[in-house]
């Protein structure tokens, strides 16, 4: 059974009890959860959390604020699936579980408000991405954000939590593919819903790097979001109708999807079991197949020689998204692909098995936990003190810059590792 697929939420109920039943409660996913490592208690670790969905969705037990509180601090990073003997699909349970908790649950107006619109702008309404990107360039531009007596009243107010995460300075630039080069060879580049709107930088510098390999680089402008908001919020229907229109825009040939964000890419990849047993099935596995992180990709590429022009020697501390080590696998490849600008020395964050706080919207709906899980990675980047710090992911990104900015450490920057390549073209 596909959980996923139009079924009713006894349905849903059923499978959430037959997979918390594959739990041995053998206790080695303890170690890996970053909520259990941070509150230190066994309703904050994935099997306290399994044996939670399963006595909700039995009946055995009704839900409370805090059971859901619980629930919810879940990260979604998934290390627990990899440290499972049993295999147990925690992810999947976990995202299964909040489309049937969205209706039984009061939660903060604040959160109500973050997780509905980001799942209309992202998957129902996209329009409204044009003034979001349109205000958020005004404001950047604008020069508020130094004035002190604004920071004061951003502080007491919510807004707070989303503005820290803007970039510093305006990404520069929109989208550069050019479609009618006479290159043979050709890759698709799936930007998603952030790429244009904060990630025109790696966006830009995936582009040019791709072109100077002699590929042709094709965009679809009619792509969307992943997914991964709306389904991690428990929004089944409009992450399915994303991910049809997705297989739609990357149809027309069987060239790589090679995607930026290794947040997006995890999505991308389970399109082939979010559409399984439906008219898309076939068309959705393709896609899946077909998708690649982009450093991965090129990490196995032959860059010819003087293809780096500049010979600057930097320390890069590299981050490992959660994304990138559970989900996708194979994360030495952003090490491998650094190092062939033969001048880096790359050196890993200790804390690279624990989850940096981000995941998604849980930066903004969860800070407090977000903020211990932050505080451990800025203190292993002080431990290092690199010329820049590496990351796939462009929420960690975000977080980690942030968290940087707030402890005073502006001269050390977090980027994308194929932004930091570009810099040696």
């Amino acid at each position: 059974m596909n959980p996923f697929i139009e079924k009713s939420q006894d349905d849903i109920k059923k499978y959430l009890i037959e997979s918390a039943d594959h739990c041995v409660k053998c206790g080695l996913c303890l170690q890996e959860c970053p909520t259990y490592k941070t509150e230190n208690i066994e309703s904050e670790s994935p099997r306290g959390r399994i044996a939670l969905i399963s006595a909700i969705a039995s009946g055995k037990i009704s839900s409370s604020n805090k059971v859901e509180r619980r629930l919810e601090n879940c990260l979604c990073c998934r290390s627990c699936e990899a440290a499972c003997p049993a295999q147990v699909k925690y992810g999947t349970m976990i995202d299964l579980y909040r489309n049937i908790a969205k209706s039984t649950i009061n939660r903060s107006i604040t959160r109500n408000f973050i997780e509905k619109f980001s799942i209309l702008a992202l998957t129902e309404k996209t329009w409204l991405l044009k003034p979001v990107r349109l205000f958020i360039s005004l404001y950047q531009r604008s020069g508020i954000r130094k004035i002190e007596l604004w920071k004061k009243i951003l502080k007491t107010t919510t807004l707070h939590r989303f503005e820290k995460y803007l970039p510093e300075k305006k990404c520069s630039g929109t989208a550069i593919a050019d479609n009618k080069t006479t290159n043979i060879k050709s890759v698709w580049l799936f930007t998603g819903c952030m790429g244009e709107l904060i990630d025109i930088n790696t966006v830009n510098s995936a582009t040019k790097i791709l072109q100077k390999l002699g590929y042709n680089v094709k965009i679809p402008h009619g792509q969307s979001c992943c997914g991964a908001i709306s389904i991690h919020n428990g929004a089944i229907k409009p992450t399915v109708e994303t991910a049809i229109n997705n297989l739609k825009q990357f149809a027309n040939d069987d060239s790589p999807i090679l995607f930026i964000a290794t947040g997006c890419g995890t999505i991308l990849q389970e399109y082939k079991n979010l559409l399984r047993e439906s008219e898309n099935e076939e068309n959705a596995k393709i896609f899946s197949d077909r998708a690649i992180e982009i450093t991965s990709f090129l990490s196995k590429e032959e860059f010819p020689d003087g293809f780096f022009t500049s010979k600057k020697k930097l320390t890069i501390a590299v981050h490992e998204p959660c994304s990138h080590r559970n989900s996708i696998g194979s994360p030495e490849t952003q090490y491998e692909l650094l190092k062939k600008s033969g001048c880096v020395k790359t050196v890993p964050l200790n804390s690279n098995n624990i989850c940096c706080g981000a995941a998604g919207t849980y930066m903004i709906t969860n800070p407090e936990i977000s903020k211990k899980l932050l505080q451990i990675k800025i203190d292993d980047i002080c431990d290092i003190m690199p010329d820049v710090v590496s990351s796939t992911n462009i929420g960690c990104i975000l977080h980690m810059n942030s968290g940087l900015q707030e402890n005073s450490i502006p001269k050390i920057t977090v980027k994308h590792p194929l932004e930091i390549l570009n810099n040696y073209l």
